[in-house]
């Protein structure tokens, strides 16, 4: 009886990410900003034509993480607004012409200042650590300053043990940009290959070598159409 009391339970995380993601289709930034050595330009063709479909206990397990810091999320913005000091929160833009939208967590005024903000959760030894802000934290800040048109971004990082947090404030930096906003547009021109032809671009080096049992595979949510064929995927075409 547990273990059918377990499965129920964990189908609820599918559910709560079916509705938050509401079949979003397009670039996001919290994918484009991924290091170099996990970025791959096939799982986001996938992910621009078809839909996800997530399986395995490796998500069930992401799927509670994401939630728990969902929540984090939920707190402070909520601060921000009772606060006073709010001027958007998770509301998302749309730049047509790169076929990308971002979501920053919130703009506030804060100093003087507008800015960005961009929230992130810790467990108690990753916090602890922390005696500047997190490269993934930054890339995305910078990202959504470069869209936005904002100079300034506050980096919040709370500890999930014991909600303590730490903040930076980082300026626009140009340069940090670049990489992005190349792989943005090499992505444009493989969808335009994949609409021509069909043709996907090659599998991530360690997915090609190791197949799907891989870590970086497991935690792919379009990992299953992937290494499927195309009459498999078809079932999960989007209507774009």
């Amino acid at each position: 009886m547990n273990e059918a009391i377990n499965l129920t339970l964990n189908k609820l995380f599918y559910q709560w990410n079916i509705k938050k993601q509401k079949d979003r289709t397009g670039l996001h930034a919290s994918g484009i900003i991924v290091a170099d050595e996990n970025f791959c330009f096939r799982e986001h063709v996938l992910r621009y034509f078809y839909k996800s479909t997530l399986v395995g206990s490796s998500w069930i397990r992401l799927l509670r993480i994401f939630l728990q810091g969902w929540y984090i999320h939920k707190k402070w913005q909520y601060l921000f607004v009772m606060g006073g000091i709010a001027e958007s929160v998770e509301r998302a833009h749309v730049n047509k012409f790169w076929n990308f939208y971002f979501t920053p967590d919130a703009t506030i005024t804060i100093l003087n200042k507008k800015v960005v903000v961009e929230i992130k959760s810790h467990t108690m030894i990753g916090f602890d650590k922390l005696n500047s802000p997190p490269v993934d934290a930054t890339r995305q800040a910078q990202i959504y300053m470069h869209f936005a048109g904002i100079p300034w971004a506050m980096i919040l990082i709370e500890n999930k043990n014991n909600q303590e947090f730490k903040t930076w404030m980082i300026d626009y930096d140009p340069q940090m940009v670049v990489p992005y906003l190349e792989r943005i547009l090499y992505l444009k021109k493989l969808f335009l290959v994949f609409r021509q032809n069909g043709k996907l671009p090659k599998k991530h080096d360690r997915c090609d070598f190791e197949g799907k049992k891989n870590p970086r595979a497991k935690t792919c949510d379009m990992c299953h159409l992937c290494f499927n064929n195309i009459e498999f995927r078809n079932e999960f075409r989007r209507k774009n």
